[in-house]
Formats: structure tokens, sequence, C-alpha cells
């Protein structure tokens, strides 16, 4: 751990922070930057190098430092600290392993820190910071990821206005606190462990704070769980799924899995419903209510005499996401069950229509705030290729359905009225979505915005270039267009044929059939682009089985016809423009569309290659 000497400004390296008296701050970055190590070391090396007594310098007096550092190094000097330790300045950001190792010991330093001092730098002296609306309350430093575990891990918060001038500590200010930020009084007085708090409760805490870079929404909380994880900047919000999968391995507390969200448009949602785990700590908004309960409690109120018939905790991630052992039931058994059907804001035409709007119900061992247990509504999507449950209690072949709720409350006479119906059962649900943004859809839906107009404009233009790269390897690629849909029209099929130029009856071919589907929805029209792909094999026939099969009807032991592929395109929107990209390799072919605006607005570039020569069968029936 490197600190400053606040008396000198030269930094101090010790091996055990536990070893030593040090004060920490916490403040929030301008935006313009902080000055860094390597900063203060330039400035450092140019004070050591001036003509002067060793005892006239003083570098904290240098105006080529930071008015944060040398403010922070008097404050803490003044309270008779000699090490100071900021993060700004006292990591070598440079430095991977460095940055890594701070990051996973950040809570622990604060914990151990003699004193925090908070630096509001948006507050100033004159605040009356004990009414609602001060900037004490609206201010920056309440809104920041990496400040939540700044005010919880100490045990000693002073907070300090933009002068420096100290206004109350985190035990003085512990009810407005509470208020501003959501955090139990009693977790900040240190009357009350962090572990006591339900995971759901914690994650709500940084549900509406923000950083800058998206994989410290993750970093920032692992002291809050007490998990560590490697740093990877660059790997996104797959951080978060990470953390979160951490906290599955060492936390046994469910409540992880019970995050909320409002009722939503089923279509406006990935793949119509969420996976198991939130894709980003706002998920957990509106969970702060939700708490684990413990076997014993859970048993008993599903009237299990013996504890170990319960699920347990068992966690195995797989490719194809989550699988995991619930107290569940199949949903065609819970139909007669006005609460099991989740969704109060239903359509109406539910219960004339028939049929449950999910396939599973799985209860957790969780109870809210009015004591309900919490179940997950979970079923299979109907996107074919789409391994794994989804959560939600809506799919997308119950159109009737119009909206979708993530989780549903039981009460106790819910559950005990059909207990026959639940069973262990082990399970896969998929990890996560990604949400839709307000004008399209997100990379992980395979649609596209597009208007009416647009619509009729769609073209697929094959690249040019594989033309010539597919008749160097013996292809010939042939594309039959439909005539341009009309406004009205919601289906666009092209269909592509790639066949070998070998003599008759030797190559194969594969026909692909690229279909667009226009879905208008209240909230915007979307396109559908999806592969079908056909793949015929064909070989030589003798003489005996060409007769064979014109006298009897048969088929000739040469023909092959593969079975029907599909698969469907990702989408993302890019910058001002959308831009469509989807790959596949099926039947040793390569397949790409990426829209073309150099085209026209509704045009498609398609990519299709063949990736090697196909491979003789064995042939034990040629003559």
């Amino acid at each position: 751990m490197r600190l400053l000497d606040t008396r000198t400004g030269a930094f101090v390296w010790i091996n055990d922070s536990s070893d030593v008296r040090y004060a920490i701050l916490s403040h929030t970055w301008s935006p313009n930057g902080e000055q860094s190590y390597q900063d203060l070391l330039k400035i450092q090396e140019a004070h050591s190098q001036q003509d002067q007594e060793p005892s006239e310098l003083s570098l904290l007096d240098d105006p080529t430092l930071s008015y944060k550092i040398r403010g922070a190094c008097a404050a803490a000097r003044e309270d008779g600290y000699t090490l100071m330790w900021i993060d700004s300045c006292c990591i070598d950001q440079s430095s991977s392993a460095e940055l890594s190792e701070a990051i996973n010991s950040m809570f622990a330093w604060y914990r151990l820190a003699s004193v925090c001092y908070a630096y509001l730098a948006d507050v100033e002296d004159d605040d009356d910071f004990l009414q609602a609306g001060s900037q004490f309350a609206c201010s920056r430093w309440h809104t920041r990821g990496w400040t939540l575990q700044e005010l919880i891990a100490p045990l000693l918060v002073v907070f300090l206005s933009q002068r420096w001038n100290a206004f109350g500590t985190k035990a003085t200010l512990a009810d407005h606190l509470e208020h501003i930020t959501g955090i139990d009084r009693e977790v900040l007085t240190g009357s009350a462990a962090l572990e006591t708090v339900s995971v759901a409760r914690r994650m709500s805490w940084a549900a509406k704070r923000k950083t800058t870079r998206l994989e410290d929404e993750a970093y920032a909380l692992m002291g809050i769980f007490g998990v560590s994880l490697p740093t990877i900047y660059g790997e996104g919000r797959r951080a978060f799924l990470r953390l979160q999968e951490e906290i599955l391995r060492t936390i046994p507390d469910q409540s992880i899995l019970a995050w909320r969200c409002y009722l939503t448009r089923t279509k406006s949602l990935p793949s119509g419903g969420w996976g198991l785990l939130a894709y980003v700590p706002a998920d957990f908004e509106h969970a702060a209510d939700i708490t684990p309960i413990s076997d014993e409690d859970f048993a008993s109120r599903l009237g299990v005499h013996d504890v170990s018939l319960l699920p347990g905790l068992y966690y195995a991630l797989t490719p194809h996401g989550i699988r995991t052992r619930f107290y569940a039931a199949h949903a065609q058994h819970l139909e007669t069950r006005p609460a099991f059907l989740g969704c109060a804001a239903r359509d109406s035409a539910l219960e004339t229509k028939g049929g449950s709007a999910y396939d599973y119900c799985a209860i957790l061992p969780c109870q809210d705030g009015n004591g309900r247990l919490v179940a997950l509504p979970l079923y299979v999507s109907a996107t074919p290729g789409t391994p794994g449950l989804l959560v939600g209690t809506c799919r997308e072949d119950y159109a009737h359905c119009a909206f979708t709720a993530r989780t549903f409350a039981l009460e106790l006479e819910d559950v005990r009225g059909c207990l026959s119906a639940f069973a262990v059962m082990e399970l896969c649900v998929q990890f996560a979505f990604a949400p839709v943004h307000a004008h399209g859809a997100s990379s992980s839906q395979a649609a596209w915005g597009c208007s009416a107009a647009k619509w009729t404009q769609l073209t697929l233009a094959p690249y040019p270039w594989c033309f010539s790269v597919l008749e160097k390897q013996r292809y010939t690629l042939s594309h039959n267009a439909p005539a341009r849909p009309k406004a009205h029209e919601r289906r666009h099929l092209h269909v592509l044929e790639l066949r070998n130029q070998n003599p008759p009856g030797t190559g194969d071919l594969v026909t692909v059939h690229v279909e667009f589907v226009w879905h208008k929805l209240p909230e915007g029209a979307h396109v559908v682009p999806a592969f079908r792909v056909l793949y015929h094999r064909e070989r030589r026939v003798s003489l005996h089985h060409r007769a064979r099969a014109v006298t009897d009807g048969s088929k000739p032991p040469g023909v092959f016809l593969g079975s029907l592929l599909s698969c469907v395109c990702g989408a993302e929107t890019a910058h001002s423009h959308l831009s469509l990209m989807g790959s596949q390799e099926i039947a040793w072919a390569h397949f790409e569309l990426q829209h073309a605006a150099d085209v026209g607005p509704g045009a498609m570039h398609l990519t299709l290659a063949r990736r090697a020569p196909l491979l003789d069968f064995e042939d034990n029936a040629i003559e």
C-alpha cells in the first residue's frame, strides 16, 4: 500500500495497512481528471532538483500540486495524521497488477483507516445540509458507485465542504444519510453487521449510482459482498455477471434471484423475458424489501417436515445458463389457481383463451416486505434453438398476454392449497439479458427498427466479391429476390442457391432462405431476420438404382436431404445508424448479414462463402 506523507508529500510504502495509523480520502473525480501517481512523481522530481536548503523544501506548497491533494494532506495533518491515502495518486494505474490488487483491497483499506475524509466539492460552507434539497442531499458524491463502499467501510467518516470545513460525521448524519442513500441506519452506525443485510437490499443501494467505466459497476461492489474478482477492463457488463456468479458461490442467499421489474410489454424485452441474473445494478432498484428466510421457516411454510427434502443451494454454470434446483411445479397443474397466473395486469382475454403464461413456477426461499413468498415464473422460449428457460409470465407464442412480470408474491394459503403439485426440480435458466433501448432493440435481440416506408424499400444485396470467391471455389450463387413488399405485407422472403459446379449428380446444393418479418408494435416497428438453410447433397447413382427409382418410385440412394437448420441474426444499434450483424456456419458455409446503408435505407449486405470443400460420404451402395 502506497501512502503520502502529509508533511513532505513524499510516498511511503507499507506492507501491512493494519500496522499503521493513516487517514483516507473519499471524493468524486473531476470531469477533467485528477493528478495521477506519475504526475506526482514528476512534481517530486522537479522539486528535489531545486537548489534550496532541505529545511526550506515543502512540496505541499508547490502550486503545481492539485488543490485537492494539498487540502486533503492539510486536513489530515491538522488532525495529527502523518500518512494519507488518496486513490487518484497513490495507485500506479499503469500497472494492471497493482491496480487489480488495489481494487480488491480497497474496502479493507477504507475499513482499516483511522478516519475517512469525505470531500464534497459541491457543498458550500453555508449550506443548510439538514434540509431536503440541500447541496449536501443533492451532492454528486451520493450518486457515484465507488463512494458507496467509502461510506460503509470506514468506522469514522468526516464530511468536509468545498473549503475543507467539517460539517458532520457518518454517525451524526446517519438519519439523513439513510434517507438519501437508502442504507440502513444500523449499518451506518455499526450496530448491524453488513453481512446481516440481504443481497438484494445491498444491491439496491447501488441501483441509482453510476461509474465512469462499466466494469466498475461490479468492481465497486466487491467489498460490499466480501468477494474478490480478477479485474478485466474491457469486458463491459460481463463483470457484473461475474460478480453475481461469485456471490452465488459465496453467500447462501437467493434474494439475488428475486430482483423485480415493472410490468412491461412482452415484445420490448429480449426474447420476451428475463434471465436468472440481473444485467445491471439498477435491476435491483425495487428489491430493497426482499429478504431470505431460513430453511426451517421455508420448510414450515411449504408444509415440508424435513429440511433435507428442500432443494438446497446448488448452482452449475453451463454454456446454456445456470443449472440449479428449485421447489417448483408445472404450470399446467396450477391453472385453476388464480394466484399463480402471476400477472395482475394481464390481458382480460387470458381467461377466455386458456393456457398458462409460463411453464414452471419456482418458489424461492425469500419473502417480500409483506412476508409473502417470492415466486419465479419460468418458460421455454419460442425462439428455435434457444437453450435454457427464461424468467417471466409471458412468452412469444402467447400473444394474448399483453404484459409480463418477472416475479410475483404468494400468500401462505396460496401455496398450501396446491402443495402436491410442487417438487424439487433441476432446471437450467439463461444467465442475463440486456434491456431494450427506447428506440430499438438491444445487442442481444434479433430485431432492428424499421418504419413502414423503409420496409417497402428493403432489399438484399450479396457483396459482389462473394460471387468471385465462390466461383474460385467452384460454386455458383443465384439470388431469387421477391418483389418489394407493400406496406401491409408482413413477410419478405429471399431465396439464394449455392450450387457446386461439379458434373451433375456429384455436387451439392445449399438453399438459403433469408426471411424478414415485420412486427408493428406500439413502441416501434421491428424487423426480425432469420436464416433458414436447406442442404441437399447429390452423388453418383448407378443405372441400376436409377432404373429402380423410375419403376418403383423409390428415392435414389445418392440423394441426401439435410435437416432444416435455422438461426436468428443478432442486431446492434451503432452510433446514429442501424447496423444488422449476424453470422452462422451451417452446412459448411458461412453466412453474414450487414445493413447496407451505401445501397439504400432498407438494404442488406449478405456475405456467403464456403468454409471448406465438403467431405465425401462413405458410399457402400453405389454399384
